[in-house]
Formats: C-alpha cells, sequence, structure tokens
C-alpha cells in the first residue's frame, strides 16, 4: 500500500500534469485556428486599415500577436496597390478580349 504523504504528491503531480497538458492544447487549438483561417487575417488586417482600434486592440481581440496585425496589414496595402496600379488597365483588357 502507497503511505498518504506519497498518494498526496503523486495527486499534486498528475493535476499539475492534467493542467499542463489542458492549457497547452487550448494554445495549440487557438494556433491552428488563427492560422489556418486567411478569412481571418483579411478580416485583422482590414480592421487594422480601417484604424478605429490599435494594433494592441486588434491582436487581443483576434488573439494574435501585434506584429502580425502589422505584417498583415502591410501586406495587405502592398496588394491593394497591384490592383490599382499601372498595368492593370492593359490585363482588363486582355481578358475581356478573351
Amino acid at each position: 500500500m502507497l503511505s498518504r504523504e506519497f498518494r498526496r504528491e503523486l495527486n499534486k503531480e498528475y493535476k499539475c500534469f492534467i493542467t499542463a497538458f489542458i492549457h497547452r492544447n487550448i494554445l495549440i487549438l487557438k494556433v491552428l485556428r488563427n492560422a489556418n483561417e486567411s478569412g481571418s487575417r483579411y478580416r485583422v488586417a482590414l480592421e487594422a486599415l480601417k484604424g478605429i482600434k490599435t494594433i494592441q486592440q486588434i491582436a487581443k481581440d483576434f488573439d494574435v500577436h501585434p506584429v502580425q496585425v502589422s505584417d498583415w496589414k502591410k501586406a495587405m496595402t502592398e496588394g491593394a496597390t497591384g490592383i490599382f496600379g499601372p498595368g492593370r488597365e492593359k490585363a482588363d483588357a486582355e481578358d475581356f478580349e478573351r
């Protein structure tokens, strides 16, 4: 039979292990959810472009790092210049002729 003191210590370690396991899996699920949703990246970048909230507030709302918010905002801004930039009318004309 195990001593009462040994069982208490074992129980404490088991609880710590279970708690750490749960927290780790929750974090993994959050990362996977945010990383795999391109729609959420678009929403984050759009929020940042609006300028209503700060980068910190947006990052907190969407559970992402503030640097990611800035990177996605920059990528959206650079991508938008390609939509309205020079040469776009030529590409549209070529698509229309086909």
